[in-house]
């Protein structure tokens, strides 16, 4: 059963995460993109990460699968923001840290209750990506 509902999620980031990602022309697009459906999957903070959970198992049947979830979004993202202009070893670095970003900030938001933390992380990464972005205040 777990191996379908992962799959369920693998079908979902594929059509509405990376995809966008690799193919939109305008990278701000897929980038655009990314963020909204990240925001809309997560229920904006409110539902934890499976792939992310199971990461953390020790039970490592579905590792392989879960390893390839993280690197394709990281590649995928890494390519957008080559496209967008950034060098290579920028776009990598800056991929791994929104992307860990936004698993750190679903697993804040769960430990204190509190969904707007992931709401502002994206809104951050929104602003340092020259983004429309919300009016979250990063000190509230």
């Amino acid at each position: 059963m777990a191996a379908k509902v992962l799959e369920h999620i693998q079908q979902w980031f594929d059509a509405e995460i990376f995809s966008p990602l690799e193919t939109e022309e305008d990278p701000k697009v897929g980038l655009t993109a990314m963020f909204e459906g990240t925001e809309q999957y997560f229920r904006s903070g409110q539902k934890i990460c499976l792939m992310g959970l199971l990461a953390l198992s020790v039970d490592t049947s579905f590792a392989v699968q879960i390893r390839n979830y993280f690197l394709r979004w990281q590649e995928s993202l890494s390519q957008a923001l080559q496209r967008q202009g950034r060098s290579k070893s920028d776009a990598v670095d800056l991929s791994e840290e929104i992307v860990s970003g936004i698993q750190g900030a679903l697993v804040l938001a769960h430990a204190r209750g509190e969904a707007d933390v992931f709401k502002r992380r994206l809104e951050s990464f929104k602003l340092r990506l020259d983004l429309p972005a919300g009016h979250y205040d990063e000190r509230q």
